[in-house]
């Protein structure tokens, strides 16, 4: 989970022999309804990029927002982009295109469906978010 690793506890616990300087979240699971947990960090201690689908049941958008919102206003250094129409998995072309069974998400299932056109954006966006937000040794 990126987002975790935006925290300074599990950043540490993570980072023993390598500096994480920034994180993307692909797709996410901003808060797991179940657990009654939010992944998102109240004020993230690195830069955050979230990449998400509104069609991602895995991770409902509508549940990451006031996450990020929330995030953004502590002064952190937090962005994101929803892509419309786009489920879990669009990045991987042999994504069923289809929904498949996925235990521990509410509705018990998941759209699965690779989108070039979204595989191509997120990838340009997360390098140029890697650019403006690493920094050397």
């Amino acid at each position: 989970m990126a987002y975790l690793l935006t925290a300074d506890p599990m950043r540490r616990a993570f980072s023993q022999h390598t500096r994480i300087s920034s994180a993307i979240a692909l797709y996410g699971e901003c808060h797991n309804p179940t657990l009654n947990v939010d992944f998102v960090p109240a004020a993230p201690n690195i830069p955050l990029l979230a990449l998400l689908g509104d069609a991602d049941n895995d991770g409902d958008v509508h549940d990451c927002l006031p996450l990020l919102e929330r995030a953004l206003a502590s002064g952190a250094q937090v962005e994101w982009t929803i892509f419309p129409g786009i489920g879990h998995d669009w990045d991987h072309p042999d994504a069923p295109g289809k929904t498949v069974p996925q235990p521990g998400v509410n509705t018990g299932w998941v759209w699965m469906q690779y989108d070039r056109a979204t595989t191509l954006k997120s990838r340009d966006q997360a390098f140029a978010f890697l650019a403006r937000t690493l920094h050397g040794p």
